[in-house]
């Protein structure tokens, strides 16, 4: 939506959630230095001071893990959309048939002549097929005739025969 197609109210909430959404972006990467000095510790260290609560703290690792994971992949499809958006406002023309306005009617089809009654209908003859070229295989270059060389027998030691 064109931001001068929207009404003073909806540019309101749009700014809002365009805060909001960089808001708590800023705020996961102030959390990345939480995690950075996570990952330097000692893992003898860290046990220690979780004790008897590291499965308890990784499970909570995990949901927060999955939820990177799932953020991630939806700022991916936003970035494509992003993209996708810019590429179309630069060139209206490279927009995709799917995403375009449908063309208008179509010409009407011809109306379908007759049928005939089964009873007078020949039936068509099958059309007669070309016949496929055999094309013989090509000769190889005498460098490529070669025999097949005898292997030489193979010595077997006390490891191959048991």
């Amino acid at each position: 939506m064109i931001v001068e197609d929207m009404s003073p109210e909806e540019r309101e909430e749009r700014q809002k959630e365009r805060t909001k959404t960089r808001a708590n972006i800023d705020r996961i990467e102030q959390v990345l230095g939480l995690l950075e000095e996570l990952a330097k510790a000692d893992p003898m260290k860290l046990a220690l001071a979780l004790e008897g609560e590291v499965t308890k703290r990784l499970d909570q690792m995990d949901r927060v893990a999955d939820a990177v994971a799932k953020a991630r992949f939806n700022m991916r499809q936003a970035k494509a959309h992003a993209e996708a958006r810019e590429i179309a406002r630069l060139n209206p023309d490279a927009e995709h048939q799917s995403l375009a306005a449908p063309a208008g009617p179509t010409a009407p089809a011809e109306p379908a002549a007759p049928a005939e009654p089964a009873a007078l209908a020949e039936p068509a003859a099958p059309k007669p097929k070309a016949p496929a070229k055999r094309t013989a295989p090509k000769p190889k270059a005498p460098a490529q005739r070669t025999a097949a060389k005898p292997k030489a027998p193979v010595k077997r030691t006390a490891a191959t025969k048991a």
